[in-house]
């Protein structure tokens, strides 16, 4: 009776599924695996031919490494999907060469129909680097992610591409040509990651000029969201009069034009030296509304306080400025000049601040550390328990039973094992309760250590981290104590007696 209600209950559910639309069925599929998509066809007729109509195209190697395999099944997807679909996205990560047959193909064919969004990531460990750069022409792309090889040094993009609709790039690990964007004019979102720009060379003498170094041009009218990582070029010349946000990431110099109004800016240098070029950097953000500086840069500064000890404050929009550690190890304490803080807050007296110390990301992350150490801790002692105590009471059971005819080797073997048992209980709760109280101390000296407010804030999460603490160290002692009073209280003497009759035999 139960199979057949189960058996009809999921009828009724996958009935359900089925009589989903089919938009909603593909951006189900959208959350697995093409191949999984493709499977999904033996499922019953409304599934046969479903995923033929799937805007979405994930291609990857990473499931299907035999590159010939992956070549053919490219061909029998691609031979078999509708072609009155439009194709909203293709995803194409892939190991080899990127001049292979298949990537040429699921690229044309994204062109040729008309894909908004193309993502396409390379794992070939070579170096050097081939790739197709003359298909990047598309009057439909909105979106595109191109992320090559970690060491490629031979790719560069080129300004022949023809992107006329793009809105969001995304690059990573590629050259890239100084009139790159001057064929994208609506783009709205740029990411650089790890990028760089050939040496120029100059027409005469063909030695690079200015001493080799390499620069960068970003003029886009319409940019909004910049965002450059650790790039490998020395200058980048930033002329974008709609831009609101800037991340830059590593220390190299970047100078906006003058109608730049970026209204929110997060810095990040993780090895600042050159204060100088730090306060010129700074400079530049004199629209800024919310600021968001690492603590090395401002360690840099405070140890240069003569450089803005007679310049006013620059930020007279400033709303909130946030200062945090890009490196956590508690090298040194942080040291913030009041004349540093007069520097960034002054000409916005009501501007918020907020820093974030490496003393108190420490304690979190400690605070978290403990809290699944005692969750962790807490569960395996409850089924630890639980299996010694059912295992003592079996023992007691065929003590009773057998203790009339068992020697006393036993009854010692049964001692030894107690006590065996018994040190390894308290050697586990010393070594548990050491480790407790050592995170539970420098917790607190790191809290000692933070200003007021950070350190009130804190305060109660630490409290209720102290008192669980100390509740499961009593439960440790507590155990030990159950431990030695469940002991059997059998002595030598008596068990020897029961196994031994009182009267000699005739």
């Amino acid at each position: 009776m139960s199979s057949k209600h189960d058996e009809k209950r999921m009828n009724v559910e996958g009935d359900r599924l089925s009589s989903l639309p089919d938009d909603l069925i593909h951006n189900i599929l959208s959350f697995i695996s093409l191949q999984q998509a493709i499977e999904t066809s033996s499922l019953s007729s409304r599934w046969r031919y479903i995923w033929t109509s799937m805007p979405y195209l994930d291609f990857s190697t990473e499931r299907l490494l035999n590159l010939n395999k992956f070549s053919k099944f490219v061909t029998n997807v691609l031979s078999r999907r509708s072609n009155q679909v439009q194709l909203s996205s293709v995803k194409l990560s892939f190991r080899g060469i990127a001049t292979q047959v298949f990537v040429k193909r699921i690229l044309n064919y994204a062109f040729s129909h008309n894909v908004e969004q193309l993502t396409v990531v390379s794992f070939t460990h070579k170096d050097v680097f081939e790739f197709p750069i003359n298909v990047f022409s598309s009057q439909s792309l909105k979106h595109l992610t191109l992320t090559l090889p970690k060491f490629c040094d031979s790719c560069t993009l080129a300004s022949t591409w023809d992107l006329p609709a793009l809105t969001t790039l995304c690059l990573s690990h590629i050259k890239l040509d100084d009139d790159l964007f001057s064929n994208c004019p609506n783009l709205k979102n740029l990411t650089l990651y790890c990028c760089g720009t050939k040496i120029r060379l100059s027409e005469e003498s063909g030695e690079p000029e200015e001493s080799g170094k390499s620069h960068l041009n970003i003029c886009l009218s319409k940019l909004s969201n910049l965002t450059l990582e650790h790039l490998s070029c020395n200058v980048v010349n930033v002329e974008a009069p709609e831009l609101k946000n800037l991340i830059i990431k590593g220390f190299f110099s970047v100078n906006l034009s003058a109608d730049v109004l970026s209204e929110k800016v997060d810095l990040t240098i993780t090895h600042p030296r050159n204060a100088p070029a730090i306060v010129g950097l700074l400079q530049q953000f004199r629209c800024v509304k919310f600021l968001t500086l690492n603590l090395e840069i401002v360690e840099c500064l405070s140890s240069s306080v003569e450089l803005i000890s007679h310049q006013p404050s620059p930020f007279a929009n400033l709303k909130s400025l946030k200062i945090y550690p890009a490196w956590k190890k508690l090298l040194r304490k942080a040291n913030v000049s009041t004349l540093l803080e007069n520097y960034f807050l002054h000409s916005s007296p009501g501007a918020t601040l907020t820093m974030v110390l490496r003393e108190e990301i420490r304690a979190n992350k400690l605070m978290e550390e403990l809290q699944g150490l005692l969750n962790q801790w807490k569960v395996n002692n409850d089924k630890n328990t639980a299996s010694v105590d059912q295992g003592q009471v079996e023992n007691q059971r065929a003590q009773q039973e057998t203790i009339i005819e068992s020697q006393s080797g036993e009854r010692l073997t049964q001692i030894k094992s107690y006590w065996s048992d018994l040190t390894k209980w308290s050697e586990e709760g010393h070594k548990r309760t050491c480790l407790i109280i050592s995170m539970l101390q420098e917790i607190e000296s790191l809290l000692i250590e933070l200003p007021a407010s950070p350190r009130a804030k804190m305060q109660p999460m630490y409290s209720c981290l102290y008192a669980k603490a100390d509740t499961f160290m009593d439960n440790m002692i507590d155990h030990v104590r159950i431990h030695c009073d469940k002991k059997p209280r059998r002595s030598i003497a008596h068990c020897h007696e029961l196994a031994t009759p009182s009267q000699p035999l005739p």
